[in-house]
């Protein structure tokens, strides 16, 4: 409990099944459990989200997109003053349904 409240978690978390694999994962350790730094896992999230932009240029560029790709955007504040900001694309393919 102590965990979710202080790190501002949802109570869904709890059922999420990477929270659950992580638990398990730890209970096992017989070493205890190494926490990676935060450079570590900065590095880490930089390198999924680059590995995912990538992707999705593979993807728009394709012969498979009809037309032009429409995108929104929309930005707000939380109540504790983070700040957030999303970019949503729609696109056509051809053989495949509307994403």
């Amino acid at each position: 409990m102590e965990w979710l409240v202080a790190t501002d978690q949802p109570i869904q978390a709890l059922k999420h099944p990477k929270f659950k694999e992580m638990i398990d994962i730890a209970s096992r350790a017989t070493d205890g459990v190494t926490i990676p730094g935060q450079k570590s896992m900065q590095a880490s999230i930089k390198q999924s989200f680059y590995g995912h932009l990538k992707k999705l240029k593979t993807q728009l560029y394709g012969s498979k997109v009809l037309g032009e790709v429409s995108m929104t955007c929309d930005a707000c504040q939380a109540g504790n003053t983070d700040g957030y900001f999303a970019v949503t694309g729609h696109w056509i393919e051809e053989t495949a349904p509307m994403q």
